[in-house]
């Protein structure tokens, strides 16, 4: 497309005239209201006088609005390439937005085009949201040329940077069929929160509120003409600033509780603890010299560990820096380094060549160095994880108080009920000293049942190898499948195979409750080595293993061929006697095996269950060595497990 600048035509001249003229209606109306709730009082100097002067004057500006709405666009011969030049506008401008960056450094957004700045997550939906444009005066033009384009009837966002001196008639630039709700912060610059809202959605204003740190609207929409409590839905913008004061942060919950239920659009910047910078010498000598005993006296459950975790929580307060979060933070120097040159070159050229190459570069750096972060997950009490792994010798002596509190008064502590629900994933976050007090209480159960021989001894194998499981991929940090899985055949499986002549279970609930640790296992090795999910007989095929129902139906024809032939010494007369039948058959031959005796249904043996199977062999087979045997029928799978109980 053409990028030099043309002449303005006669038509568009008169098009940008009328907007003026509209402009002009609404700036007279806005200042004949100065109490209005929608928009602040400004004064007629600094609304009325920009507007026109930015409309007539500024070259910049007035191209800027005719590329918005599509005035003065370059005329051609026809009416059909006038049309063809539109979409190409359109087409142009929603490749720059599609090719935009997640993220983009603060000092460098005055250096840069608004087109090049703007960040929108613009889907086919009614509600979107569009969060962080850092001076939004630079991006008005483009986001009231989205709103228009998309039809979107709620668009929220925040980090507006807006003051008093902007009207809300420079922010609608002549969008007749919307209404523009904003809360501006007035004590510093930037911040601030907005909400385009289209009139079929009958937007009325609820409150605002603006504290240091805090900016927040609420508005209430309605789903027809209808404006009963029933059809009402009620949406709310929310800015906290990275360094807004802990002491304004009940003033704002409180608000919150007050007008809504959890929000639905919210920027939260919310600012981490470096733990890195923590100074965990003092944290551990405040909590080993504070008096424990005295503190959680004559205290219940609930008062005790409140107690507790307000005193940690200081402590974190006091001695724990915070920090704000980065796009590159968790990675290695090199890596910090490369993410922020293609972030740089994103902003600058998203679609060229150099993109691309530096944007494969960084993803194959990602996929051949392990990424690991620092694992500080959250908790309702905002005691993580990590600080009981660094004070874990201190933190003894108070969670030992509790949780001798809890069970002699019967009632655990209210906070230990609460869980952090996320709405992106099914995981809730409980408190770490409730999931603490849970395994010590399960250790004890399941010490005390295998003291008093209480459980069944067909659950002991399936137990011991899940933790067998769980302590190997604990200690062996490899990624290699291949490593893992013959760590796997040394110390695990044997386990689980261990006298399987004597134990076969061939319930299907055993067979699949033994199976489900080979299951587990290889779905968590796939898992460890960033491999995509696989179903379970894939699974088997990819790592290269057997059903152990296969492997256990193979043991008993091994042990019967050896105890057949004379190579394990055992009495057999009351397992199996040779029959060989009266007259020769194709598939029959003189080692024919029959059960001596009637067999009950809940008798099984490594001859019952081969029986069958051994007495369709062939001659050549039987009389086989015994290493040939052995590779015969494991090159015939079907023929040892031709019906399988295995739930895939």
């Amino acid at each position: 497309m053409d990028s030099s600048p043309s002449l303005a035509t006669q038509e568009s001249i008169d098009n940008l005239s009328k907007l003026v003229q509209e402009l002009h209606v609404k700036l007279d109306k806005l200042l004949a209201n100065p109490s209005s709730t929608v928009s602040p009082t400004v004064s007629e100097q600094s609304s009325y006088a920009s507007i026109v002067r930015a409309l007539s004057q500024s070259e910049k500006i007035k191209d800027k609005s005719q590329r918005a709405v599509l005035v003065g666009s370059q005329e051609k011969a026809t009416p059909q390439e006038t049309a063809q030049h539109d979409e190409e506008v359109h087409r142009c401008f929603f490749d720059v937005i599609s090719c935009l960056p997640n993220s983009i450094k603060r000092k460098s957004l005055v250096r840069k085009p608004a087109k090049e700045i703007t960040k929108l997550d613009a889907s086919n939906g009614a509600l979107e949201t569009a969060k962080h444009f850092p001076f939004f005066r630079n991006v008005i033009d483009t986001v009231c040329f989205l709103i228009k384009q998309r039809n979107f009837d709620i668009f929220g966002l925040t980090e507006t940077w807006l003051n008093d001196t902007d009207c809300d008639a420079f922010l609608l630039r002549g969008m007749s069929d919307y209404f523009v709700f904003r809360a501006d912060r007035v004590d510093s610059r930037g911040g601030g929160v907005l909400i385009y809202a289209h009139s079929s959605m009958l937007p009325v204003p609820v409150s605002s509120l603006v504290i240091p740190g805090y900016e927040c609207i609420a508005i209430d929409i309605f789903s027809n003409s209808s404006t009963s409590a029933h059809n009402c839905i009620r949406i709310v913008t929310v800015y906290r600033a990275p360094n807004a004061p802990i002491s304004e942060t009940p003033t704002f919950i409180n608000y919150l509780s007050q007008i809504t239920s959890p929000p639905l659009i919210v920027s939260f910047s919310a600012p981490s603890r470096n733990f890195s910078l923590a100074n965990w010498d003092i944290i551990n000598s405040h909590i080993a010299c504070h008096d424990w005993t005295i503190a959680l006296l004559n205290k219940t459950a609930t008062e005790a560990y409140s107690y507790f975790s307000n005193f940690v929580n200081g402590l974190l307060d006091a001695f724990v820096p915070l920090k704000v979060p980065k796009s590159s933070s968790g990675y290695p120097k090199f890596l910090s380094i490369l993410h922020d040159r293609l972030e740089r070159l994103h902003s600058a050229a998203p679609n060229c060549d150099s993109t691309h190459m530096l944007r494969a570069r960084f993803n194959k750096a990602l996929k051949t160095f392990e990424i690991k972060l620092p694992k500080v997950n959250g908790s309702p009490d905002k005691i993580l994880n990590l600080v009981y792994t660094k004070c874990k010798f201190t933190t003894a002596v108070p969670l030992s108080l509790i949780f001798n509190i809890s069970p002699t008064s019967g009632v655990a502590p209210s906070q230990w009920k609460i869980a952090h629900i996320s709405n992106h994933r099914p995981i809730s976050l409980t408190v770490t000293a409730s999931k603490l007090f849970e395994k010590i209480v399960i250790n004890d159960l399941v010490s005390y049942l295998d003291d008093n021989s209480l459980l069944d001894p067909r659950q002991a194998v399936t137990r011991k190898a899940r933790s067998m499981c769980n302590l190997m991929l604990r200690s062996f940090l490899t990624t290699s499948s291949e490593a893992l899985v013959k760590a796997y055949k040394i110390y695990i499986r044997p386990l689980l195979e261990s006298s399987t002549v004597i134990w076969n279970p061939t319930a299907i609930g055993l067979v699949n409750r033994l199976e489900s640790v080979q299951r587990e296992f290889t779905r968590r090795v796939l898992w460890r080595s960033h491999l995509s999910y696989l179903p379970y007989p894939q699974r088997l095929e990819h790592l290269q293993l057997e059903t152990l129902e296969y492997r256990r139906a193979l043991n008993d024809m091994y042990f019967l061929f050896d105890s057949v032939n004379g190579f394990v010494h055992l009495d057999t007369s009351n397992l199996y006697s040779i029959a060989p039948l009266s007259r020769s058959l194709r598939s029959s031959h003189n080692l024919r095996l029959a059960i001596p005796f009637f067999m009950p249904v809940s008798f099984s043996s490594y001859a019952s269950r081969s029986l069958t199977l051994w007495n369709s062999l062939s001659t050549p087979v039987v009389t086989l060595p015994r290493i040939p045997y052995r590779n015969l029928l494991r090159r015939t799978p079907l023929s040892v497990l031709p019906k399988s109980h295995i739930k895939l």
